[in-house]
């Protein structure tokens, strides 16, 4: 056949085009030959000769991805090759810039590394990011993210095992260096997930494999380039990177040609997920595993890097597996879907499938009745439905399921649960599902689904018993209480107890033995309740009691099991002693004869907190409506407490104290109060306990302690020498810091100790343990000891810093004269109560505070009587021979300017 005109035109120009083609990569090997013969610019050649070889493959990409980005069915092709494009033009341009630097700054060094080096090592990574996108968009590619993060999983774990194998019998026998293992890193995993994606493409034509087999050695050629010019290896592997290098961008350009050419494609979901028709992954796996034997009969150990590949190689199969698993499931219920009949039969592989006739005989099992049940057909076909199930619950099925299944208007599934015999004589826990599937073709039957759910119901039970029982006690828990109390329809009464020092318990002891008594505090409360009663552990030191009796009953029972937990733990090894208290609540049921669980629990804690707040073991409180506004005010304060110094909420107040005899001024008593908007002026007395138990009580002594002193050196510098004492509680002066936050205070200021007085409330002291108790015997708690010893060390290292000591509210508690001789105290606060006169008594008024006065004297003592109400218990207090009083007569506490103006305008005699 003669060819014509045409036709040889034709011939010739694609003879013209390949020669075009062939000429760059074929100058490109030309001149990598010249490594062979050895040259001082290798990299200088390489990059000449990728440059020469990559300027015509590259521009062919450009020009195809431009002219598809025309074509609106071409959408996937164009980006596919827009990256491609990039990543030959990223691997063109790392090796001349790596030639260009060898020529002029071969020295310098970039992190370490060479900066001809450091070029090729970074541009792996730019390479391998433009290039693996243009894979995984080449037309008839998974379509979806999760099929395109499967092969990717596939490609990186290919990887890891070749850069684990790659490590173990190279690296670990090689001085390493820092750019060869990176570039040998990112480009193991790059191959990887090229090599998959190659490798999918060349399924829908072979001549898209030659765009994966490009970038494969375009990015191998980048990573040998920086291996080799970091161990400055020998021309012909020089040479062999030159190769690849050069070789690369062509074959990708013929990839690319193709891929121009077919519009974009999309494959059904069938044919999504991963290459694993092809044992790509085992054979890097079993590479890995045959290296990392071979390392092991070598070396008998393994490096860190060597571990952490290989956990990465087993994370990643791991995690392929399982989204494997996850698709394996898609296409199940995707199968089950278009085979709806037999989904109908059988719903689940693992229930018993029955097939009754209009009668509920059964007419045919499924086999999984032997296996799972042990049920043989000769033990059910034929049989009525409802001979297999248990006797009480036979009718539950008819009247529940059956008759539900069967009628008209229910819905076409009944869903039950019975005991069913099993093949073994026992009975199983079943849940039955029936359909009526008469009307059905396919079918033409009633069928009922049986699921063993023995193990759910054990399950249950041991849930529910774990859900409303205490793990460390066994006593009943919240939940279990709330039930039962739900559950009431007649009088009683809720009893909530708190163990106070089981804390200092695990302090002290360790948490061992913290749960030892509560398990010993749990068995007396179980012990101490009624029959019928029921003894709950609430949470952390918290228990409760639900009783039936009367509140006269009640009270008596709360008061011996009160006395019953305070009693000392006798446990091996040590003993331990805690206090208890107890708030009570009425059950009342309301009209409707229910009682509301939940405010009743409220309600006895309520009264608990009140029980705690009156600070001693043994309390009881009952609950009372019309205190229920105080106590829901402390827990707004609680709430509301935190930010107020912040907020400037805060205020110091000065109440005067004066000397009865002169008539004058010499000192005051300094009172935090809070001025919240809406609760309004929140008293010293409210304030500071709830301080004490947020936490917050180190922080505001410490504002009020530099307020004070801040205070004071203004007074010191206007010529009025003051002393100020402030309240602080026995567990803020035996903290670790507070004696440094008094000196750190006082330097600050400038303020001399002997200005500053610290009171401690004669409570604190009386809650130590006295001298007569020792003498004679009786059991004290070595937490007791110990806290005393804190407090008089603390009060002394106060003393000795120049502050003085002042004992409050003297004449409230019984504390012995014997220890007042031994305690450092400076001045005693006497409380009014030794002042006023019993209301029966004919007695002077002064005899008390005569003979407290004179003792003080004795003892060298200063004394001051605080909260005088008149003026006629100022005559006693003077009379008696008191030097100092603080009261109403004087002033309520004042603003620190109102206070100035009080010791101004009160310096002559008012009586």
């Amino acid at each position: 056949m003669t060819a014509t005109p045409g036709n040889a035109q034709r011939h010739a120009r694609a003879g013209l085009t390949r020669a075009f083609d062939l000429a760059p990569p074929t100058a490109g090997l030309v001149i990598l030959t010249s490594l062979l013969t050895g040259t001082e610019r290798p990299a200088l050649t390489i990059g000449l000769a990728v440059w020469i070889a990559s300027a015509r493959p590259v521009a062919r990409m450009i020009q195809l991805a431009r002219a598809s980005f025309s074509d609106p069915d071409r959408r996937q092709p164009r980006w596919a090759l827009a990256f491609l494009a990039l990543g030959s033009l990223l691997t063109a341009v790392a090796t001349v810039g790596s030639g260009f630097a060898e020529l002029l700054a071969p020295t310098a060094m970039v992190m370490e590394v060479r900066l001809p080096v450091e070029i090729p090592n970074v541009m792996v990574f730019l390479a391998a990011i433009a290039f693996l996108p243009g894979l995984m968009l080449l037309p008839g590619t998974t379509p979806t993210l999760l099929g395109r993060l499967r092969w990717v999983l596939d490609g990186a774990g290919i990887g890891i095992c070749v850069l684990f194998t790659i490590w173990v019998l190279v690296f670990t026998n090689l001085e390493l260096l820092g750019a060869a293992v990176t570039a040998t890193l990112a480009s193991s995993v790059a191959i990887g997930i090229a090599t998959i994606a190659g490798l999918r493409a060349a399924r829908h034509h072979w001549r898209r494999l030659t765009a994966g087999i490009g970038v494969v050695i375009s990015i191998a050629g980048l990573a040998g380039l920086t291996i080799t010019l970091d161990f400055q290896a020998r021309p012909p592997w020089l040479f062999m990177v030159g190769t690849l290098l050069a070789s690369g961008p062509s074959l990708v350009r013929i990839g690319a040609t193709e891929i121009a050419k077919q519009p974009s494609q999309t494959i059904s979901i069938e044919d999504d997920g991963s290459f694993s028709m092809y044992p790509v992954l085992a054979i890097p796996l079993g590479g890995g595993i045959l290296a990392a034997g071979y390392h092991f009969l070598q070396q008998r150990v393994f490096d860190t890097t060597s571990i952490v590949l290989g956990i990465a190689g087993v994370a990643l199969v791991a995690l392929r597996e399982g989204l494997a698993a996850l698709d394996v499931r898609r296409y199940a219920i995707r199968l089950a879907a278009q085979r709806a009949h037999f989904r109908s039969l059988f719903a689940g592989s693992t229930d018993v499938t029955l097939v009754l006739d209009d009668d509920q005989v059964v007419r045919w099992q499924s086999p999984a009745a032997a296996r799972l049940l042990g049920l043989s057909d000769q033990d059910v076909v034929g049989r009525s439905l409802f001979a297999l199930f248990h006797p009480d619950d036979a009718d539950q099925v008819d009247d529940r399921v059956v008759r539900v299944a069967l009628s008209d208007e229910a819905d076409d599934l009944a869903v039950g649960e019975a005991r069913m015999r099993d093949g073994f004589g026992g009975w199983r826990h079943i849940e039955i599902r029936m359909t009526d599937l008469r009307t059905s073709p396919e079918v033409g039957a009633i069928v009922a689904h049986i699921r063993d759910i023995s193990e759910r119901k054990e399950l249950e039970l041991s849930l529910r018993q774990a859900s409303f029982a205490d793990q460390l006690t066994t006593l009943p828990n919240r939940r279990e209480l709330l039930r039962f109390i739900a559950q009431r329809h007649a009088p009683g009464v809720v009893m909530a107890f708190c163990l106070d020092g089981v804390e200092g318990v695990n302090d002290a002891h360790g948490r061992e033995v913290g749960e030892a008594v509560l398990v010993e505090a749990a068995r007396r409360l179980r012990d101490g309740v009624n029959e019928g009663d029921l003894p709950v552990r609430l949470d952390g030191d918290k228990l409760a009691v639900v009783t039936a009796s009367g509140a006269v009953q009640a009270q008596i029972m709360a008061t011996r099991l009160l006395t019953s937990l305070a009693n000392p733990y006798e446990l091996p090894g040590t003993t331990a002693y805690v206090a208890a208290r107890a708030g009570l609540a009425e059950l009342e049921p309301d009209r409707e004869d229910r009682i509301d669980a939940d405010d009743a629990l409220r309600c006895a804690e309520l009264a608990l907190r009140r029980a705690r707040r009156r600070g001693r073991g043994g309390a009881i409180e009952w609950h009372d409506a019309s205190v229920d506004g105080t106590v829901r005010r402390q827990l707004a304060i609680e709430q509301q407490l935190p930010g107020a110094i912040a907020r400037g909420e805060l205020e110091l107040r000065f109440q005067p104290i004066v000397d009865l005899i002169r008539l004058g001024t010499v000192g005051a008593e300094a009172v935090i109060t809070w001025r919240h908007p809406s609760l309004g002026t929140v008293s010293a007395s409210e304030l500071l306990p709830v301080a004490e138990e947020v936490g917050l009580g180190p922080e505001i002594h410490e504002w009020g302690l530099h307020r004070i002193c801040r205070q004071l050196s203004a007074w010191l510098h206007d010529h009025r020498d003051l002393w100020v004492s402030f309240d602080v509680s026995a567990e803020q002066l035996t903290g670790p810091e507070f004696l440094a936050a008094v000196t750190v205070a006082l330097e600050t200021h400038g303020v001399p100790a002997a200005n500053l007085a610290v009171e401690v409330s004669e409570a604190d002291l009386h809650a130590l343990p006295s001298q007569s108790r020792r003498r004679h015997g009786d059991r004290v708690d070595p937490a007791a000891d110990t806290r005393a010893e804190a407090l008089v060390s603390a009060l002394t290292e106060l003393r000795q810093l120049g502050v003085r000591v002042a004992l409050d509210h003297f004449g409230t508690e019984t504390t012995s004269l014997h220890r007042l001789r031994l305690l450092p105290v400076d001045l005693l606060k006497v409380d009014r109560c030794l002042v006023a006169a019993p209301v029966d008594s004919t007695g002077p008024a002064t005899a008390l505070i005569d003979v407290m006065v004179k003792f003080s004297h004795q003892l060298g003592l200063e004394i001051a009587v605080q909260d005088l109400e008149d003026e006629g218990d100022v005559e006693d207090v003077r009379a008696s021979g008191c030097r100092y009083g603080q009261g109403r007569p004087f002033s309520e506490p004042l603003l620190a300017e109102h206070f100035e103006a009080y010791v101004d305008s009160h310096r002559v005699q008012r009586f």
